[in-house]
């Protein structure tokens, strides 16, 4: 954490196409919208980071 690392990837990691596609998608959002659609992806999950 301390260098700023939360998972580390391997350097020939790339993302698939659609992973890619859908990463565009949401960084389009703006703030406020790519938070609610986080978070409704993680509540439809089972978890409600809200409750």
């Amino acid at each position: 954490m301390e260098a700023g690392v939360v998972i580390p990837v391997p350097p020939s990691y790339g993302l698939s196409e659609e992973a890619n596609k859908t990463l565009s998608t949401i960084q389009s959002l703006d703030f406020n919208k790519q938070i609610t659609v986080l978070r409704n992806a993680v509540c439809d999950m089972g978890i409600d980071p809200l409750a």
